[in-house]
């Protein structure tokens, strides 16, 4: 049953690898800037920035598979309560 049922959500493109969940989420930001190709400098001074200041302190030591919906709610409420700007808190998000 349960490998029918995997089988399945790999058919459907529904199946997670829950080893990808493990990676650290400061490690999949950088990586994620990093692969981007062709970005302005500026651009990439943004995504560094926004990563490094907005991000990374509240989930760089979690792993992807950690930060759950809620987690970023309360992240996103805690930016603008800080004064964040809704801009600069929906370009980090």
């Amino acid at each position: 049953m349960w490998l029918t049922k995997k089988e399945a959500e790999i058919h459907a493109g529904d199946w997670l690898n829950p080893d990808l969940g493990k990676v650290n989420f400061k490690e999949y930001g950088t990586a994620w800037v990093e692969e981007r190709p062709g970005l302005r400098p500026k651009t990439l001074q943004l995504y560094e920035g926004l990563l490094r200041i907005h991000l990374v302190p509240t989930f760089g030591n979690h792993t992807m598979s950690e930060i759950k919906e809620a987690h970023v709610r309360k992240w996103r409420k805690t930016r603008l309560d800080e004064g964040v700007g809704p801009v600069t808190v929906a370009k980090a998000y």
